[in-house]
Parts: structure tokens; C-alpha cells; sequence
């Protein structure tokens, strides 16, 4: 989790979503669709 959002404050989104890759359910899919949804507000270093 804390590889996560180090990436995700770097605006590493695809990087952090592939570190679920082999999770399955619910609440990882509304993980992916916040991402998309708001992806535009993260910074991209």
C-alpha cells in the first residue's frame, strides 16, 4: 500500500494499478474507476 501512494503522489497511475493486477472484486474495481475518473487531478512527475 505504501508503494501505491508513493506512486501515486509521483501521478504514476497505470504503474499503480498494475500493482493490483492480481486482485479480483468490488472494491478494486472501484479503485481503477476512481483512478480514471480522477486521474486529471494528480500530479504527473
Amino acid at each position: 500500500m505504501k508503494q501505491a501512494q508513493t506512486l501515486l503522489w509521483k501521478g504514476k497511475v497505470e504503474a499503480t494499478k498494475a500493482l493490483f493486477t492480481d486482485r479480483k472484486g468490488k472494491q478494486i474495481q472501484s479503485f481503477y474507476r476512481y483512478l480514471d475518473k480522477h486521474c486529471h487531478r494528480l500530479i504527473n512527475i
